[in-house]
């Protein structure tokens, strides 16, 4: 369920864990959104707190961030080994783009595969959020008034 809600004020979010639900989380997690801004010098953000289980804060870090840099890591580790080991510069390209063609096909099947279950995306006047339990969203939608649903197929 994707919940849209304005930048300002700051959501309020249920007294549950964002991935899990469970009620009275200990912990809570910061989570970072970059909001682009169509100038490659300006830079944006912006930043939530979410409620969430002790491993769920470390695992939303480690899915938001980690996948990009290992994704990155892995990408220019292979690139590195081509082009040493290639004979020539057109071979070491051809290996190089199925290489990045590979890892691509590899991080889409995850995400397909296991899917986020607590997501966010900014932009300059609204934050979607993503909840895969239906519940949470219903009531983080209850939270805040100025929210709604992103809409889908039946909407005009």
């Amino acid at each position: 369920m994707q919940v849209v809600v304005p930048r300002y004020p700051p959501p309020r979010f249920p007294n549950r864990c964002v991935v899990c639900g469970r009620e009275r989380p200990a912990t809570t997690a910061q989570l970072l959104a970059q909001v682009p801004t169509g100038s490659r010098f300006v830079i944006d953000s912006y930043s939530v707190t979410v409620p969430c289980c002790h491993g769920h804060a470390l695992s939303l870090h480690v899915r938001r961030l980690g996948g990009s840099l290992l994704f990155w890591a892995l990408y220019m580790g292979i690139l590195v080994l081509v082009v040493q080991r290639a004979p020539s510069k057109m071979e070491a390209g051809l290996i190089g783009g199925a290489a990045l063609a590979l890892v691509l096909l590899a991080r889409t099947a995850i995400e397909r595969w296991f899917p986020r279950r607590f997501d966010l995306d900014a932009s300059s006047d609204s934050v979607t959020f993503l909840f895969n339990d239906l519940n949470l969203g219903y009531e983080f939608r209850a939270l805040n008034p100025a929210a709604h649903d992103t809409g889908g197929l039946t909407s005009a």
